[in-house]
């Protein structure tokens, strides 16, 4: 059998522009005579769809998207693999399913058996009732959606004995393997979903044809790294991470292709993943230009750099905003940066509007003396000439606030918290720092001086973020030690953190919930969010 797969970048909602990809899809491999045709995961509507799910025009258009797809396999040789969503049943439930047309007909489709928390998918979907094979010249096909592969719990209950989804598969005579998905990005290395198809299907013995949604939609970013191989992952190709490849192999040939394993890279797939991010939102939300705040600092220049190689070079301005506070060397890095980039950038001081502030506000403020309001309204003046910069011209601002900031509110609301997305948001700060250093490993495009300065908001004389918060490489850890390992402020404490340390950290991470609320879309790399209650004791 020879087999198409297609690693293609959908977008959400628009499924006339999804089933165009189909066409030229199946106009590419024409000439090859593939008998298969793969597509990901709800590729017909794009992933993933929130409450659209909830509107009955919306699912109607998907349903149509789904006779649109039939109607094209009427010429085509080969059958059509693809994801979309249909209501099924006496009760007209609604299914996640890959769905199987081959002249003209549905052939044959199987529902999503286990739900992903991480898009909240039992507030959709109903799960299969049951799993079954297709056969088709020659293949007894199991074909599974998404985490329907990697939950053993998905077959359990019919498998008695078996505890393996591929296992359950190719004990009821399977001869070949399908998984469809739209499996985004983590940052745990390369190779964290190749590790989990060779736990799950050690004893299969049969191949496996893995296709998953490459693109960004929002604030979730897939890598492609589509598969077909042998069980043992010891045979077989593997398609380009974080771009679009169709690719035709005859799986009789399979047992004579070497497999190169994706190189465990973890800086390097972080960077692809956060360019493919920015890019795809950018294009996606129909927009080209992006306006950014360089304060001669890491994150701004980081993120510079992301969005220059996402949008390119013409569509990014910097924009530098010193006061009195600034240091010449920050002023001067800032350039230096624009120049290494090949940007625009203008310099618009602050220090006269800041006094206007000041002169209108002091009245009113009484015997007060200067504190963080005086700080927070430099920083909501700059955003709001950042905002005033990308009305004009048409643009979005990028946010470069990071992960270790947006966690303990050490960001001002509506300063530089504003913007549209935030392309570092997931990234602690001292990950930050080695992504800098990945950017420079060719050659210096953020200033080494940018890298070795201590940082600093520059909102008051002799500012140093260790004011206020501890040393970043202490806070991170921390953060991880809470947020992700789910340890309590007692077991940080005896992992050998200050009591005081900690109870700084996780009092501001509690009342900074209202901020990170309301912070601009982040792109997620490293998993989905935890959420909080804000007006809460805990």
């Amino acid at each position: 059998m020879r087999v198409a797969i297609a690693q293609l970048n959908s977008t959400v909602g628009d499924i006339q522009g999804n089933i165009e990809m189909v066409r030229d899809c199946l106009a590419r491999v024409e000439a090859q005579q593939p008998d298969l045709l793969i597509l990901p995961e709800m590729f017909i509507t794009g992933y993933p769809l929130e409450d659209l799910l909830k509107k009955n025009w919306f699912i109607q258009r998907a349903e149509d998207g789904l006779n649109a797809v039939a109607r094209l396999s009427e010429r085509a040789r080969c059958a059509i693999v693809i994801g979309g969503v249909a209501r099924r049943g006496l009760n007209r439930g609604l299914f996640n399913g890959a769905f199987v047309f081959y002249q003209g007909k549905e052939v044959f489709w199987q529902a999503k058996s286990v739900f992903s928390d991480f898009f909240d998918e039992a507030r959709y979907f109903e799960p299969a009732k049951e799993i079954n094979l297709w056969d088709f010249r020659g293949e007894r096909i199991g074909i599974s959606v998404g985490e329907s592969a990697w939950n053993h719990n998905a077959v359990q209950c019919q498998a008695g004995k078996e505890n393996e989804p591929f296992a359950f598969q190719v004990h009821q005579g399977a001869t070949l393997l399908i998984n469809i998905a739209a499996s985004p990005f983590r940052l745990a290395g390369s190779n964290w979903r190749q590790r989990l198809i060779q736990q799950c299907c050690p004893s299969c013995h049969q191949p496996l044809i893995f296709v998953n949604q490459v693109g960004a939609n929002d604030e979730l970013i897939f890598d492609g790294n589509s598969l077909i191989v042998t069980a043992d992952l010891k045979k077989g190709t593997r398609l380009k991470p974080f771009a679009e490849e169709i690719k035709i192999v005859e799986l009789k040939e399979l047992a004579h292709m070497p497999f190169e394993p994706c190189p465990d890279e973890e800086m390097a797939g972080l960077y692809d993943a956060l360019v493919l991010g920015i890019r795809d939102y950018f294009r996606k939300c129909g927009f080209q230009k992006a306006v950014l705040g360089l304060s001669g600092g890491i994150d701004s220049a980081v993120v510079a750099a992301l969005t220059v190689a996402a949008l390119g070079r013409e569509n990014v301005l910097g924009v530098t905003m010193p006061s009195q506070f600034s240091s010449a060397g920050s002023v001067e890095d800032s350039r230096t940066l624009a120049r290494n980039l090949g940007i625009q950038i203008l310099t618009i001081p602050i220090s006269t509007l800041y006094h206007h502030y000041l002169e209108t506000l002091n009245p009113f403020f009484g015997n007060r003396g200067p504190d963080e309001t005086e700080e927070n309204i430099q920083a909501r003046i700059r955003s709001n000439i950042l905002m005033a910069i990308a009305n004009k011209f048409g643009g979005l601002v990028v946010a470069t606030g990071n992960y270790s900031e947006l966690a303990v509110g050490y960001c001002t609301l509506y300063g530089d918290l504003s913007g549209a997305l935030a392309p570092i948001g997931d990234l602690p700060k001292t990950r930050v720092y080695e992504l800098a250093q990945f950017i420079n490993r060719s050659e210096e495009v953020i200033p080494i001086a940018i890298i070795k300065k201590p940082p600093s908001a520059e909102l008051r004389p002799g500012q140093k973020d260790e004011d206020t918060l501890p040393p970043y490489p202490v806070l991170d850890k921390i953060l991880k030690l809470y947020l992700e390992d789910g340890f309590d402020a007692e077991a940080i404490v005896e992992q050998g953190f200050a009591a005081e340390t900690v109870k700084l950290v996780i009092g501001r991470l509690a009342k900074s919930e209202f901020k990170r609320q309301q912070a601009p879309l982040v792109l997620r790399v490293r998993g989905w969010a935890d959420r909080f209650p804000i007006a809460a004791r805990y």
